[in-house]
């Protein structure tokens, strides 16, 4: 039976601490803290009085979370964990002990002699400093056996590693062996409980665990206290260093233009072709053209149909809301601000032909000569939104988001179909939008958002249900007649509806290279690379591929992997234009999987997965244009201002071809 870490939520508090009870009561040291801590009978009155208090800690802790271990053939909650995650260093007022306050007198007294040394040894150990502290893990007695206990605890330490912080641990002298089986080092400080305050014949001595992360580098915890506590940095720290090598880079390039000028773009006759502009395309275009010698002769030359840069994350959320649709579509230009003159040229086409040395586009029927060829056409569905717009002009593409939104108005009922995140988004913003009409979500699988982890696949499943969106899974359409407004299901079901949306069918747009190199077509339609991500065929080293489109093997592609492969695809191709072998290769990271899925307008949820372990972040939503005003400022651009709508549509057609 499988089963998952999941975020306790408000109504598992009695059924959590049920297991927290009983697990502690299976166990010596644990019943000997509950008699400490909760004197009494721990009747249902006094659940309830629990639950109530829990409650309202919740709603002022700022770094205590509480874990759910799911079977996830019942629903049952069979383990449960409680730590508190220090991500940002804290202040002696914060640290304060506050001691036991649900009890008086002689009973509290005992009580604070177990916890107090426990408070003092932590503060010793780790002051203000950043860590995880894990209280307890416990499991339901009656699931013991079943691994949970090492599920949990994994999922601590996955934590601690993607943080890159130490994860603590107060141990009972019964799990010790556990820890220390999964990478804890016992520590040198001793607590030891007296048996006078404990009620028992001996001392018992509290071991202290410690599993470091691997950013330590195999450094000890005693180590790591001896060296003043430096800091771990993973992922943060490798793309902070990146940006800041191509940001001092470019720097040094616009000093040289200053001093020394810069070459015309007619004075540029060697060109560096990008196909396609959006988070993979635009962000190679940007460092090359940012990064080449001011006196070079190669000039980028970016190919794009498009007439804005498509925020497509929002695309569901604008096909149920009305008045946001024009903030998905960003002007092209601001990103590429500080580049010297005639570096990079911008070309409002498509391409429909590529040899060896050349492109030929459509509309002009330009040809094109390339040193170097960088494909980031992405991928596509046939049937648009809510996935992609289809539509090359920004006016377009709002009418045809408007279009979305009265059709979901004016219906009834609604057919979704795709259980991916598209779907999924799209039909819990339309139930949560319009709670009277009746949204159906088909899907092909036994779960949606099934490409991923099972906790987000409970956590979305949740979702539709809350809101009340008819799931039905393990269903295919294979008709739908717009005529009778029916869709028919492989099983021979009819569903009568007034509206249908398909988010099915997302591919890569590799199809511009398959004249040119076949081989280098993989099965899914994407386009094989090395590790450097030039594509897989020797007979063109000079040509590069990034984002969607690229075989990467990234669990969950995304924006975040798409611009690190155009980094180092950029960073390849300047090496190369230096005489230098391409040398930067890709690797996927953990943060590279992270997607944040909306569960209707005002929650969502992250995840972070590496295919082997996963994290969920709920969240609550307050913006109805979700993160567009950031996007925008990071392109460049001032929320939400665009020139392109101000002036008549043929005008601004002809300024956006000549950026």
């Amino acid at each position: 039976m499988v089963q998952v870490v999941l975020p306790a939520l408000i109504p598992d508090i009695p059924k959590v601490y049920d297991v927290y009870f009983n697990a502690f009561h299976n166990d010596q040291m644990g019943r000997i803290m509950l008699e400490i801590l909760f004197p009494g009978v721990i009747d249902d009155d006094f659940k309830k009085a629990h639950a109530a208090g829990t409650l309202a800690y919740w709603h002022t802790s700022g770094s205590q979370y509480t874990f759910k271990c799911v079977d996830t053939a019942t629903g049952d909650i069979i383990g449960m964990a409680l730590g508190d995650v220090y991500l940002t260093e804290r202040t002696e007022e914060e640290r304060k002990n506050h001691g036991v306050p649900w009890l008086i007198g002689e009973q509290r007294e005992r009580a604070e002699k177990i916890l107090n040394p426990l408070w003092e040894v932590r503060e010793r150990l780790f002051g203000g400093k950043r860590y995880i502290y894990c209280h307890v893990i416990g499991i339901d007695p009656k699931h013991q056996g079943r691994k949970a206990g090492a599920l949990l605890v994994q999922w601590g330490i996955d934590l601690g590693e993607r943080a890159g912080l130490p994860v603590y641990f107060e141990s009972s002298p019964s799990t010790v062996g556990l820890y220390k089986k999964m990478g804890f080092e016992l520590l040198d400080e001793k607590i030891i409980h007296k048996a006078e305050v404990l009620g028992t014949e001996e001392d018992i001595e509290v071991p202290l665990m410690v599993k470091m992360p691997s950013l330590a580098g195999g450094m000890s915890f005693a180590e790591w206290k001896a060296t003043d506590y430096p800091e771990f940095r993973g992922y943060a720290l490798f793309v902070l260093w990146a940006e800041l090598r191509l940001a001092v880079r470019a720097a040094i390039v616009r000093r040289q233009a200053i001093w020394f000028g810069s070459s015309t773009l007619e004075e540029r006759t060697r060109n560096i072709v990008i196909i396609g502009a959006s988070f993979a395309g635009y962000r190679a275009a940007q460092i090359i053209s940012k990064n080449l010698s001011p006196r070079s002769d190669y000039r980028v030359v970016v190919i794009e149909p498009n007439s804005h840069f498509q925020f497509t994350w929002v695309l569901p959320r604008f096909c149920v809301v009305k008045g946001h649709e024009h903030k998905a579509f960003i002007p092209y230009g601001g990103y590429m601000d500080g580049a010297p003159e005639g570096s990079y040229r911008w070309v409002k086409d498509r391409v429909t032909e590529i040899d060896q040395t050349t492109v030929k586009l459509q509309d002009s029927d330009e040809a094109i000569p390339y040193e170097f060829l960088v494909i980031a056409t992405g991928s596509g569905v046939k049937d648009g939104l809510p996935s992609r717009v289809n539509a090359t002009d920004k006016r377009e593409g709002m009418r045809l988001l408007q279009g979305m939104q009265n059709s979901i108005e004016s219906a009834k009922t609604v057919v979704v179909v795709g259980g991916g995140a598209a779907g999924v988004e799209v039909a819990t913003d339309a139930k949560a939008l319009y709670p009277e009409k009746h949204i159906i979500l088909v899907h092909s699988r036994d779960a949606v958002m099934h490409r991923f982890g099972k906790g987000l696949q409970i956590a979305a499943r949740e979702g539709l249900e809350r809101l009340g969106v008819e799931l039905i899974l393990e269903e295919r359409v294979v008709d739908e007649d717009a005529a009778s407004g029916t869709v028919t299901l492989k099983s021979g079901r009819k569903i009568t509806c007034d509206f249908f949306m398909n988010c099915t069918g997302q591919r890569p747009l590799s199809d511009v290279i398959v004249a040119l190199s076949p081989n280098s077509i993989s099965s899914t339609g994407h386009i094989k690379v090395k590790s450097t991500l030039q594509i897989a065929d020797d007979a063109l080293p000079n040509v590069y591929t990034c984002g969607d489109v690229a075989e990467t093997k990234t669990p969950n592609p995304n924006s975040r992997s798409a611009m690190r492969q155009a980094t180092v695809v950029a960073d390849n191709i300047l090496l190369a234009v230096g005489g230098k072998k391409p040398s930067y290769i890709y690797e996927n990271f953990w943060a590279d999987g992270v997607i944040k899925l909306t569960l209707g307008l005002d929650r969502s949820v992250t995840h972070l997965g590496d295919g082997n372990s996963e994290l969920l972040f709920p969240s609550k939503e307050t913006d109805d244009a979700l993160m567009s005003a950031m996007c925008w400022s990071r392109m460049g651009e001032k929320p939400f201002e665009d020139k392109y709508m101000d002036a008549p549509a043929a005008q601004s057609e002809a300024e956006v071809s000549k950026v």
